[in-house]
C-alpha cells in the first residue's frame, strides 16, 4: 500500500488501465476484421474472447512481452506486442487478463498473421532521427522505434520528440526516408478554477530551511513555469515556500494556489487509481507524478506530454487556473495511464478513445473524491471543467457535458460523428 500522509495535497490524474485492456489501433493505420473464434481458430485482426474461448487460446509465435500487473485479486494483465522482421506491428498487440491460478479469462487484441515486412530498413534509427530533426528540430527528448504498418506492410521509424508543450511524431519510411504521416501527440485538455478552499499540502522540508512540494513518499512533485513556454523559454523551479503555509496570493506566478490544486489532485488521483484498480502511479511501477503550473500566459489549457502534465492559469474570467479542477487533472494524468497500458496514439478513432476515457475516468474521480469527502467544494457531475470553465450566456458550464454531448455541440452517438468536422471547443 501506498504510503499516505496526514497532509496530503496534490492533484494528479491518469488514464484507466481496469479489468479490461483496449489496444492501440488506429483506424487511419489500421484495417482490423471482426471474426467468429472458435477454440480452434486462430483469430485474425481485432478480437475479443472470454470463457471457454479465452481458456483455450494459445499465444501466437512472434510475441514479446511489453507489461505485467498484477491486481488486488491476484489476477494478472499481460500485454504482449507482436514483431515481424525485428519490427514491432502498429496496433498488433495483445492483453490476456489471467485468474490467480494462472488460466487466461479475457483475451483481447489485434493479431496479423503471415504479415511479412514489403520493403527493407535501409535508413538506421540516427538517420530517421537525424531526417525528422531537420524538420521539427533539435528540442526535446528523441525516441526512435522501427515499426511495420499491417495495413501497407511497410516499415517505417516512428520517431518523436518529448518537449514542454508538444510532442512532434512522424513516421518516416524506412526505405525511401519520406514522412509518410506527421502529428503532435501532446494530450490536451481543459479545465482551471482555484475554488479558494483550504487543502493540505504535503511537502519536504529541505536542507535550506524551507518547504518544498514534493510529497514525503516522493510521489508527487510541483514546479512553478513562472509563466513562461509557449512564447518563450521554458524554465521551471521547485514551488516552495518559507513557512509551509501556501497562501501566496494571485493566479499567476508566484502564487501558489494553482500549486496547491495541482499537487493536491495529483494525490486524489493517485489514490483513486491505487484504491480502484490496484494500480502504483500511472505507470504501475511507481513513476513519481510531476506537475507544472503557471505555464505560458493567459493559457487556458492543461496537458499531458508524455511524461509531466502542465497547467496554464487560464484568463482569469471565464477560464480560470486549469489545476483547480479535478476532473482536469484527472483527465490528463489518465492520458498517462493509457499511455503506459494500451498506448493508444493520439489521432483519429483511436485518439477519440483515448480522449473519451480520460472524460470517463476525470468524472469517475469526482464521484470517488465526493465518497471520501476529498473535495468538499466540488460537487461529482457528467461535466468535464465546470469549475474552472463558465462561459457567460452557456448553458452548461465546463466543456463538454456527458450526460447529454448534444448540448455542447458534440456527437452523443459514433453514428453521428460524420456530421462533425471537428472537436468543438467552448470560446475562452
Amino acid at each position: 500500500m501506498r504510503y499516505r500522509s496526514m497532509l496530503a495535497v496534490a492533484a494528479v490524474t491518469a488514464l484507466a488501465a481496469a479489468t479490461t485492456v483496449v489496444t492501440a489501433t488506429s483506424s487511419s493505420a489500421v484495417d482490423t476484421t471482426s471474426v467468429t473464434v472458435n477454440q480452434s481458430s486462430q483469430p485474425a485482426g481485432s478480437f475479443t474472447l472470454s470463457g471457454q474461448a479465452a481458456a483455450h487460446y494459445k499465444l501466437p509465435s512472434g510475441m514479446r512481452e511489453l507489461h505485467t500487473a498484477t491486481f488486488p485479486d491476484g489476477r494478472t494483465q499481460t500485454r504482449y506486442q507482436q514483431m515481424v522482421d525485428g519490427a514491432a506491428v502498429f496496433g498488433g498487440q495483445i492483453t490476456i487478463i489471467r485468474s490467480a491460478a494462472g488460466e487466461a479469462e479475457t483475451v483481447i487484441g489485434a493479431h496479423f498473421p503471415a504479415l511479412h515486412a514489403k520493403n527493407k530498413a535501409k535508413l538506421t534509427k540516427s538517420e530517421a532521427k537525424q531526417k525528422v530533426a531537420k524538420e521539427i528540430g533539435t528540442e526535446g527528448d528523441f525516441d526512435s522505434a522501427l515499426r511495420v504498418d499491417p495495413k501497407t506492410g511497410r516499415l517505417f521509424y516512428q520517431v518523436q520528440s518529448i518537449r514542454s508543450d508538444e510532442r512532434p511524431v512522424r513516421w518516416v519510411d524506412a526505405t525511401t526516408g519520406e514522412t509518410v504521416k506527421a502529428f503532435d501527440a501532446v494530450t490536451k485538455g481543459e479545465g482551471v478554477g482555484v475554488k479558494g478552499d483550504t487543502k493540505h499540502v504535503d511537502s519536504t522540508l529541505t536542507t535550506a530551511g524551507t518547504y518544498r512540494m514534493l510529497s514525503a513518499d516522493k510521489r508527487q512533485s510541483t514546479y512553478d513555469a513562472m509563466n513562461t513556454g509557449r512564447t518563450t523559454p521554458l524554465q521551471v523551479k521547485p514551488m516552495t515556500d518559507a513557512d509551509d503555509v501556501w497562501n501566496e496570493p494571485g493566479m499567476t506566478s508566484p502564487g501558489q494556489a494553482a500549486g496547491v490544486d495541482a499537487h493536491y489532485y495529483a494525490n486524489v488521483v493517485d489514490d483513486f487509481y491505487g484504491d480502484t484498480f490496484g494500480r502504483n502511479s500511472i505507470d504501475d511501477q511507481g513513476m513519481q507524478i510531476i506537475s507544472v503550473t503557471h505555464y505560458g500566459q493567459g493559457y487556458c489549457n492543461a496537458f499531458w506530454n508524455g511524461s509531466y502534465m502542465t497547467y496554464g492559469d487560464g484568463n482569469g474570467t471565464t477560464c480560470k487556473s486549469l489545476s483547480g479542477g479535478l476532473d482536469v487533472d484527472g483527465h490528463e494524468l489518465t492520458h498517462g495511464v493509457t499511455e503506459h497500458t494500451s498506448g493508444l496514439i493520439y489521432e483519429n478513432e483511436s485518439g477519440a478513445l483515448n480522449e473519451a476515457f480520460s472524460d470517463m475516468m476525470g468524472n469517475t474521480i469526482e464521484f470517488y473524491a465526493a465518497k471520501k469527502n476529498l473535495d468538499p467544494l466540488a460537487k461529482p457531475d457528467f461535466l468535464i471543467g465546470e469549475d474552472v470553465i463558465n462561459t457567460a450566456g452557456d448553458p452548461t458550464p465546463g466543456f463538454r457535458n456527458m450526460g447529454d454531448p448534444m448540448q455542447d455541440g458534440d456527437p452523443s452517438h459514433v453514428s453521428q460523428k460524420l456530421a462533425y468536422s471537428g472537436r468543438l471547443v467552448k470560446p475562452s
